[in-house]
């Protein structure tokens, strides 16, 4: 581990003389670095699939506009079916506030429209590992009273 507590403060790093507020800002953002590229993947998903892209008039409570995910996905799927009689629940909306789900039996659609919800359960996951990371990681090198008491650790 590279920390060795000092008479007025934590070393991290290469940084010396760290209050303990001052360390656990420091691990926060050494394990937000390491998570990064998977961050990165999960607002691919989520971006690719906003509907920002215009399409023609859709009737009465549609969802306006579609996204690149639905896109790329229905063109490289377009003739994969389901079998006749079974179609998948897939979710919709842009956001919580007008999520709702909707049954589809082409494959292109389903894929396209779980992109977006796959990159948010992703960047809500990875999000958590990085804040279990810095509070054990934390509290490793701290001396007892400058401990972090969360529940989840």
């Amino acid at each position: 581990m590279d920390t060795v507590e000092q008479i007025s403060g934590y070393f991290y790093k290469g940084y010396w003389n760290l209050k303990p507020e001052e360390l656990f800002l420091l691990i926060l953002i050494d394990a937000m670095s390491q998570h990064l590229e998977i961050e990165a993947t999960a607002a691919t998903a989520i971006l690719t699939g906003q509907p920002w892209i215009p399409t023609r008039t859709k009737p009465g409570t549609a969802i306006k506009g579609t996204s690149i995910a639905s896109i790329m996905s229905r063109k490289l799927l377009s003739n994969v079916r389901l079998p006749v009689g079974i179609s998948l629940i897939t979710p919709m909306g842009k956001s919580l506030k007008d999520f709702h789900w909707s049954k589809t039996n082409k494959l292109g659609a389903v894929i396209g429209r779980y992109i977006p919800w796959i990159g948010w359960a992703m960047a809500f996951y990875y999000a958590r590992a990085i804040l279990i990371d810095t509070g054990e990681t934390f509290n490793k090198m701290v001396k007892p009273e400058h401990k972090v008491a969360w529940t989840y650790f």
